[in-house]
């Protein structure tokens, strides 16, 4: 019976394993399918990416053959002018203040009454409220995957009524101005009262006085504040291929000076008497410029003339002779600061080729320590070379030998953050002038007299006599103190308190008698004073 068993087993088994081998079967065959169906997909697949790849290229070579032959694409004008806006960096800003003048200047003379000496050329009017500034900054960027662009800073407001006037190439309006107003001569009878504020001296039958009429700027009296445009900077630039060199062609800011007339990029309120007496503010020509990654950057161009911001030559466009001046620049910045040196070189006379003025410009600035007190200097030197014309200023012609007038200053600034809004800065200045170079070139500080015959004296106090033509050497101080606050990250407030002073004129004092175009009058009107205090506020919203 126990072979039955196994027999029976056996068959048992046998039955189960039949099925199972046929399941196997199917499997392997399922599969094989599947295999094919996917080559099949991947075959069809790559089919079409093959074909999306030809499309593609013929596609290119398409646009490329439009793009060569100036054709047209299909983008609408306001798309185009949205592509084009994306390219752009557009900001600006919009400020008022308030300015006070210790001085008490006459109520009927607030306008101008803080420029006298240079002083305060970009905050002129006295006890007034002031809408100083609506500039807007338009620019293109260039990179090396963008190489063409352009700039464009355009500002209204007092700023522009001023800039329009002090640059003497432009005007805001159709009238015939100038920055200063020329100084004249009145002879009163034998023994007659001298009118306080003025450099007198004796003459066979009278005496002599130099006028106290101002030297402000009083052509900016018709100029519409609200109204007047100015362009500060308008200029195409292109990155050179070869070396990337950035060249700049139009009308651009000058290289020289710490300080600049955009009021957000500036510590102080007003602008410096190194500003003022000394330096440009733009140029009208054309400047090649190169920074390196181990911070030595040079700049050198060619422009029209010396650009303001007070001067009897300081027209920009038209040249106002045949010969071009040379602006350059040298620096070097690291991680704490920064060094450079600039010059203008060029004829700058109306109509005159060889009379040069040279300009000489240094800035140094420097931040040590993350809690400590960011720090500059900026230091000019000018110099008239050559025969000088006839004073053009007051009738007449010089006596005796031409010389070369010539002039240095110095600034010095600090500030210190004390929060992250708060904000404490200084300024410090001293202003040497030689052999009349401000007289002769702003109208500033003349102690000029005439006599007999259309020559020109200058007083002698000592000995009660006449020397030669103006050898004025004027020793003008200011010192400026401003405290800032960051409201929000857009909105910015100052207050700062500025004194100005001139020590002599070649060993006359000034003390009770001010001669024209020095800083500021007394409430009667006449220039008086050997000083000068000033209080001024300021908001500005950056946009």
């Amino acid at each position: 019976m126990r072979w039955h068993r196994k027999l029976l087993t056996l068959a048992a088994l046998g039955a189960l394993s039949t099925p199972q081998v046929v399941a196997a079967d199917d499997v392997q065959t399922q599969l094989q399918q599947m295999q094919q169906r996917m080559n099949q997909l991947e075959d069809r697949l790559q089919a079409t990416t093959d074909q999306l790849q030809a499309t593609e290229k013929k596609s290119e070579e398409q646009q490329e053959i439009i793009n060569k032959a100036g054709l047209k694409n299909n983008q609408t004008g306001s798309s185009k002018i949205a592509a084009f806006l994306d390219t752009l960096t557009i900001g600006g800003w919009v400020s008022a203040s308030y300015w006070y003048n210790a001085n008490n200047p006459a109520s009927g003379n607030l306008k101008n009454a803080n420029t006298g000496g240079g002083a305060n050329p970009f905050n002129p009017d006295a006890n007034s409220f002031n809408f100083e500034q609506l500039w807007f900054e338009l620019e293109r960027p260039i990179t090396p995957d963008a190489r063409a662009g352009f700039r464009a800073d355009i500002a209204f407001g007092q700023i522009a009524s001023i800039l329009n006037q002090l640059n003497t190439g432009t005007n805001c309006s159709t009238s015939s101005t100038t920055a200063t107003t020329v100084p004249t001569l009145t002879q009163t009878a034998p023994g007659a009262a001298v009118r306080p504020g003025n450099v007198v001296g004796p003459f066979p039958g009278g005496v002599v006085a130099l006028s106290a009429a101002s030297a402000q700027n009083t052509a900016r009296t018709v100029c519409n504040e609200s109204t007047s445009v100015y362009i500060d900077q308008a200029y195409v630039q292109y990155l050179i291929p070869w070396g990337d060199i950035t060249l700049k062609a139009g009308q651009f800011g000058t290289l020289i000076g710490y300080e600049v007339p955009q009021a957000p990029y500036n510590w102080q309120l007003s602008r410096s008497l190194l500003f003022s007496l000394f330096q440009p503010i733009n140029h009208v020509g054309i400047l090649l410029s190169k920074t390196y990654d181990n911070g030595i950057d040079w700049g050198i161009g060619g422009v029209n003339g010396f650009g303001g911001p007070i001067g009897a030559n300081s027209q920009n466009a038209p040249d106002n002779n045949e010969s071009k001046s040379i602006l350059l620049h040298v620096g070097l910045s690291g991680d704490i600061g920064g060094i450079s040196v600039q010059g203008l070189w060029g004829p700058e006379s109306n109509g005159n080729d060889h009379q040069t003025r040279t300009t000489l410009d240094f800035i140094a600035h420097a931040k040590p320590w993350d809690w400590g007190p960011e720090m500059a200097i900026n230091a000019d030197y000018a110099i008239l070379n050559g025969n000088l014309p006839s004073n053009g200023l007051i009738g007449g012609t010089r006596p005796g030998a031409q010389y070369s007038p010539d002039a240095w200053g110095i600034a010095v600034y600090g500030r210190q953050a004390i929060t992250d809004k708060l904000g404490f800065s200084l300024r410090g200045e001293y202003v040497q002038d030689h052999h009349s170079f401000f007289c002769v070139e702003t109208g500033f500080f003349c102690t000029a007299v005439a006599l007999p015959g259309g020559t020109f004296a200058q007083v002698n106090p000592g000995a009660g006599l006449f020397l030669g033509f103006p050898d004025d050497n004027a020793k003008v101080y200011e010192f400026t103190g401003t405290l800032d606050y960051s409201i929000t990250q857009q909105l910015i407030t100052k207050v700062e308190v500025r004194w100005d002073a001139l020590s002599n004129i070649d060993g006359v004092s000034t003390h009770g008698s001010f001669p024209v175009g020095y800083i500021n009058n007394q409430s009667n009107g006449l220039f008086n004073y050997n000083h000068q205090l000033v209080a001024g506020a300021e908001i500005l919203y950056k946009f």
